[in-house]
This record gives C-alpha cells, sequence and structure tokens, in this order.
C-alpha cells in the first residue's frame, strides 16, 4: 500500500526540518558575520579618513560597500572621500545617490548644493539647498551655501542675511569666519557703518567671539569716529587674543582720549608681550608730557635699543621723538637715510619730515633732494 504524495511529505517533514533550520541558520549567520565585518570596515574608513588617508578610506569603504550594499551612510561617506582627493564629478554622484537612499538627512542635500554650485549650476545648487533647509532649517552648511548663491546672483544683502544666520546656528570654530565674511562684503561697497552695526549685534549675543572679531569691530568704530566704542572693542580684542597690537592701539585710544594712566597701563601690556620701539617712544612722549625728562630719557633709549630699522613707522617716530628732545642732527641723519630708500621715495609724509628738519639744521643738499622726491610724489610744496 502507497502513501498518498502529501501523506509522504508530511510523514518525512519532522526528518527535514532540521537540515532546513541549518540552512536557515548558516545563512543567518553568514549575514550577520558579513554585517559585522561591514561594519568594522567603516569605522576603519572612518579613521582613515579623519587622519587624511583619504585613498586608503575610499578603499575600505568600497569593501564594506560590496558586503552590505543596503548601508545608507556609505554614499555620503564615499562623497565625503571623493571630496577629499578633489574628485568632484564622483563627489557629486555619491551625493546624488545619498539623497535618493536617505532623502531626510539634511546633510546629504547640503552638500549636494555645494558640489552642485563648485561645478557652475547655480539654480540646482539653489534647489538642494532649499531642500536640506526643509529638512532641517538651522542647517548652517545650507545657509551658508545659499549665501553663496545669492552672492553669486548679485544679491549682496541676501548673501549677508545668510552668512549671518549661518553663524548664529553654525558651530563656534565656523562662526568667526562667517561674521568676517558678512563685514568683508560690507565694507567693499563702502557700507562701514551696516558692517559695525553687524559686528555690535553679533557681539551682543555671543560672548565668546575671539579678538579678531573685537578688533574688526574696534577698526570699523574708528574710522567710524566713534573713538570711546573703538576704546572698548579694542580692550575686549586684547583680553580675549592677547597681543602687542592690540594693547598698542588701546593706548594710542586712550592717549587720544587724554587717560595717559590707562595709556601707560595699555602700552605696558603691550611690551610683555616684547620689547617694540615704537611702544618705547610713546611711553617717552608720555613722560615728556609730564616732564619727567629723565624718564622719557630712558623710554628713548630703550627705543634706540630696540629699534629695528625695518619698519618706516618706526624710524618716523624715533626720529621726531630724537628732534623733540633737542638731538636733531641725530634725527636728521636717521631720516635721510630712511627717505632715500627706493621703496621710501612715494612716501610725501616722511619725504617732507625730513625736508623740513633739514632745512632747520641748514643741510641744504638733504633739502634738495627730499623736496625733490616729494615733487615727484605729488607734493605740491616743500620747504
Amino acid at each position: 500500500m502507497h502513501l498518498p504524495r502529501p501523506v509522504v511529505l508530511l510523514a518525512l517533514a519532522p526528518l527535514l526540518l532540521p537540515a532546513c533550520r541549518k540552512q536557515e541558520d548558516a545563512a543567518a549567520e553568514a549575514a550577520a558575520h558579513a554585517s559585522q565585518e561591514a561594519e568594522g570596515l567603516y569605522v576603519r574608513a572612518t579613521s582613515e579618513f579623519v587622519s587624511g588617508k583619504f585613498q586608503e578610506a575610499l578603499e575600505t569603504l568600497q569593501a564594506s560597500k560590496a558586503l552590505n550594499p543596503q548601508d545608507r551612510r556609505i554614499p555620503a561617506a564615499l562623497g565625503e572621500v571623493y571630496f577629499a582627493l578633489r574628485r568632484l564629478p564622483e563627489a557629486r554622484a555619491a551625493f546624488e545617490e545619498a539623497t535618493r537612499v536617505n532623502p531626510e538627512r539634511a546633510t546629504n542635500w547640503a552638500r549636494l548644493g555645494m558640489l552642485q554650485l563648485l561645478q557652475g549650476d547655480t539654480a540646482p545648487a539653489e534647489a538642494s539647498y532649499r531642500t536640506a533647509l526643509e529638512r532641517s532649517p538651522r542647517d548652517a552648511d545650507a545657509l551658508e551655501g545659499m549665501g553663496d548663491v545669492a552672492l553669486k546672483l548679485g544679491n549682496l544683502d541676501e548673501a549677508v542675511k545668510r552668512y549671518v544666520q549661518a553663524a548664529e546656528t553654525g558651530s563656534e570654530l565656523a562662526r568667526p569666519g562667517l561674521y568676517l565674511r558678512a563685514v568683508e562684503l560690507l565694507t567693499a561697497k563702502k557700507r562701514d557703518a551696516d558692517a559695525a552695526k553687524l559686528l555690535k549685534e553679533a557681539a551682543g549675543k555671543f560672548a565668546d567671539l575671539p579678538g579678531e572679531i573685537h578688533a574688526k569691530l574696534g577698526e570699523l568704530l574708528v574710522l567710524g569716529g566713534d573713538l570711546d566704542g573703538a576704546t572698548v572693542a579694542y580692550v575686549q580684542a586684547a583680553e580675549r587674543t592677547p597681543s602687542a597690537v592690540h594693547w598698542e592701539i588701546v593706548g594710542e585710544l586712550k592717549a587720544r582720549a587724554g587717560q595717559a594712566k590707562d595709556a601707560e597701563a595699555a602700552w605696558r601690556n603691550a611690551l610683555a608681550h616684547g620689547e617694540n620701539a615704537v611702544v618705547r617712544v610713546q611711553l617717552a612722549r608720555l613722560a615728556l608730557k609730564r616732564q619727567d625728562r629723565a624718564a622719557a630719557e630712558l623710554e628713548l633709549a630703550a627705543a634706540l635699543r630696540e629699534a629695528k630699522g625695518e619698519e618706516r613707522r618706526e624710524s618716523k617716530e624715533l626720529a621726531a621723538l630724537l628732534a623733540d628732545m633737542d638731538r636733531k642732527p641725530d634725527a636728521l641723519k636717521l631720516l635721510a637715510v630712511v627717505a632715500s630708500e627706493p621703496d621710501a621715495e612715494k612716501d610725501v609724509a616722511l619725504q617732507l619730515q625730513a625736508a623740513r628738519l633739514a632745512r632747520d639744521l641748514g643741510d641744504k643738499a638733504v633739502v634738495g633732494s627730499a623736496c625733490a622726491r616729494a615733487r615727484a610724489a605729488g607734493a605740491a610744496a616743500c620747504p
């Protein structure tokens, strides 16, 4: 008697199921192993990328993708590596794939927009950036990209607005550069007041802005005639990014305001960063104003000792101080040498300074040569 076929299969099922399960378990184990290996390769590629080993990272990512082609992170990672290798067409193609497999990730759209813009495709780039902002309205890269698009289209105010938005939402590291970029656009169009207002607002929002931002604000305020505001800004710059230059400017502003003690303190702070002949000259002048001749002589001696003769300003300041301290012959010797240098021939102020001093001392030769250079440089009159 033969059993019907279905009955036979049912009878054999208990014998076949263990084998099937073994095959399924083996397949699952192989898949898990492949996934684990792919993840390890992805982590290794990340480390290689961070270390600057871009070609190695590319090869490792490709191996990871071969093991796990469904990994949605791979296209974007490949895009970053291709971009680092300056292989823009491949980078763009990779981010196009990234936007297909992971369309909700704003960064994918922002990076695609950047590559499109680099290749001159402004309209697609703008569309990609807008898509990124739909996904993440505070995406700093997309906001900056929109600024780049606006700039390319000639819309300066929109570009400035977008760079400021990117600065406000982006990282602390990127923030100063974005603000300064917006400021450069405004100052290039002679809109210094708008640039100063922008930086004032930035300083009010972020207490951790570096010294360079405050120094730029100080520069703009000086140009606008707001010396009190400029002094505050430069003090902030000096405290955040201590440097001789910042403290020297604070000293000059304090001196202009008649605050001699504060000016001296600022110049002493400048000297803490290294000797400087010009600062010593300023300290000597303060001493002369308070009629302390001995202190002025000490500062002059320090200035002469530290003078390098490499900067025209240094020579002009030293010569003027020497003349004021009854050492006009020494001042003229210094000015005559500096004024005769080829790169100083068009410095009208220097040539006139030398000519006037030479006239006072009766040195006709220096008067003649300095005046000739001054007239050639555009001076209307000369002693």
